[in-house]
């Protein structure tokens, strides 16, 4: 079991039932990938020896998956059409994206893009479509006030349909490529300051502190809440001060993080790593892998409660304006660049695999830098 290089991208290489296997992991070969990958592999290794490795979840599209038993994905439905209705095409659309293995917050997101082209669109046929038609299906969203990523996603949501019916051979070209995109800004960031993080910490510690350490990961970290609720004591390492972000709660499951990019080893400031080890000495749940648990002992599938009972009366308590916990990320990013570290060690922290956003959203005075300054702060 081990990392390799092939045409100077990573490889991992395992033994599942007997059988030699090896994958892509879709990463550069430097270093720190090279560490990466290696965490990679012994979370391989510990979920095998356990019985819980899931070739399908972690190698969705490896030709490996029919040797151990999975079923081979069915064809994309046949269904010829002289001239189909939108609708029909959305519906073929949609239904083709589940048997693709789609994850199901994904499919729930397309499924509102559809209804939303349906509605406009739904009763059209295909090949009448005309320029004016899809002008109008934009304007139309514009009007109804959705925000333009919303609608830049319902677009591509049609353009897919459109794909199809070439593929098809209903038609032959893709009128959204002639229909005018609406400009997408980046979104405004609220994040706290060092003074109100300072305060809500202080707060959360004094009144509620077996919250403590999961908000200190939260607003110290950049990790995302359902990476933080899906946190186990086996990815933590409190020798090297890191943690391996490797799964994520999302619609009350545990699945893979938000991309493969997510996939990545988190390096923890010093205050954060002896939270983490108060929290494990003082509120650990015997036989639960999970760091954090509710108070019946299983862990959390959702922030919901978290939200309605530690979050809100803090920051109302505190006379901080409201923001929703993801601002914790904002939070991190903001700080940890204002502090001086440098874009490409936020992004690594942040799961990123390129740094635009980052220069995008944060850096306004980069320093240099190659370890976390928030050390000096926190």
């Amino acid at each position: 079991m081990g990392v390799y290089k092939r045409n100077n991208k990573l490889w991992i290489s395992f033994t599942y039932m007997e059988i030699q296997c090896r994958e892509p992991i879709g990463l550069d070969d430097t270093a720190a990938n090279r560490e990466e990958a290696s965490l990679m592999c012994n979370q391989i290794k510990r979920q095998i020896r356990a019985g819980s490795f899931d070739y399908s979840k972690w190698f969705p599209e490896s030709k490996n998956l029919v040797k151990f038993g999975y079923k081979k994905k069915e064809k994309e439905q046949t269904t010829i059409y002289e001239n189909p209705t939108v609708e029909e095409l959305a519906d073929e659309w949609l239904e083709n994206c589940k048997k693709r293995g789609k994850k199901r917050k994904t499919l729930i997101s397309y499924s509102d893009y559809r209804n939303r082209t349906v509605k406009i669109l739904g009763k059209k046929r295909i090949r009448d479509l005309k320029i004016r038609d899809l002008d109008h299906f934009i304007e139309k969203l514009l009007d109804a006030g959705y925000d333009p990523k919303t609608i830049k996603n319902t677009r591509l949501c049609l353009s897919q349909i459109y794909k199809l019916a070439l593929k098809k051979e209903i038609v032959n070209k893709n009128l959204m490529s002639e229909c005018e995109g609406v400009s997408i800004k980046n979104k405004k960031i609220y994040p706290f300051n060092d003074d109100e993080v300072d305060k809500i910490l202080e707060h959360i510690e004094k009144n509620k502190p077996k919250f403590y350490a999961m908000f200190k990961v939260l607003l110290l970290t950049g990790m995302r809440v359902g990476e933080v609720l899906a946190m186990k004591w086996e990815n933590y390492n409190r020798e090297n001060g890191t943690y391996f972000v490797c799964e994520s709660v999302s619609l009350g499951e545990i699945g893979p993080p938000k991309t493969q990019g997510s996939i990545r080893k988190v390096k923890l400031i010093t205050s954060v790593v002896k939270a983490l080890n108060y929290h494990y000495d003082n509120f650990r749940v015997e036989g639960s892998k999970f760091i954090f648990n509710t108070q019946y002992g299983t862990h959390y599938n959702k922030a919901e409660n978290i939200k309605k009972n530690v979050w809100i009366p803090t920051l109302k308590k505190l006379g901080i304006e409201y923001r929703i916990m993801y601002q914790c990320r904002h939070t991190y990013a903001s700080i940890s660049i204002a502090e001086g570290d440098t874009p490409a060690f936020v992004a690594r922290n942040l799961g990123h695999t390129s740094l635009k956003m980052v220069y995008d959203v944060y850096v306004k005075d980069i320093r240099d830098g190659n370890r976390s300054n928030l050390e000096n702060r926190f």
